[in-house]
This record gives structure tokens, sequence and C-alpha cells, in this order.
């Protein structure tokens, strides 16, 4: 059977999926392989005042997307989320004038994945 959706949490039901960029098959799998690309590259930060923290995140060279999810902004690292590189985030939000409650490591999504993707593709 073959679905098309753009709603990722539709395709993460599936066994396997594919994600096109125009017209072109850029990426197929099972779910957790896709995902997979991006394992420990993934973090959600909550701060403020929101766009001072948003402006910090995005000249930062560890940050490579910036994404407001909520009450939280939701990153995709260049490199592995480690004690480091969070810690390094931190301190040029707080560097920025910005206030830091948390940041943490969190598990990526097909979404991540495919703006990843789409990023690589350009």
């Amino acid at each position: 059977m073959l679905i098309s959706t753009p709603y990722m949490d539709e395709a993460a039901r599936c066994s396997r999926i594919g994600f096109l960029n125009r017209g072109r098959l850029i990426a197929e799998g099972p779910p957790p392989a896709i995902k997979a690309r991006l394992a420990g590259r993934v973090a959600d930060l909550r701060g403020g005042p929101r766009r001072l923290v948003e402006a910090a995140l995005k000249q930062n060279p560890d940050v490579r997307g910036v994404q407001v999810l909520g009450d939280r902004l939701h990153l995709r690292l260049a490199a592995q989320a480690s004690e480091v590189a969070l810690g390094r985030i931190r301190q040029a939000v707080l560097a920025s004038g910005g206030q830091v409650e948390w940041v943490r490591a969190v598990e990526p999504g097909l979404e991540d994945a495919f703006v990843e993707l789409l990023e690589e593709q350009a």
C-alpha cells in the first residue's frame, strides 16, 4: 500500500517511508533508520526573552536550525549534543543577555531528519 502524507506523525506509523524533494527520492527506509541520521544532534532549550535567545542561537556555529515549539526552542545541532556543546550554547545565550532555564538533548523526529535532508540538497 502506498500512502502520501505531509504529516510526519502519520508517516512515523509506516514500516517504510520515502522523502521526496522536487520529484526526487532523497531518503527511504524505516522511520527509526531515517531519524538515526540525526541521533544525538537535536536539543531543546527553554529560556528568554525568546527573540533575544533565538537571535543568539541563530548566530551560534553549534546550531544549524532553530524552531519554536510551544514554550521551548527546538535545535538541530552541527555536532553531537555533548555536555560541552550544550554548555557552549548556554554560555552564548547568557553572553547575549538571555536566560536559560534548561537545555537538553532530545530524540530527533522525522521532521528534523526531513529538514536536514532538504538542507543537504540545497
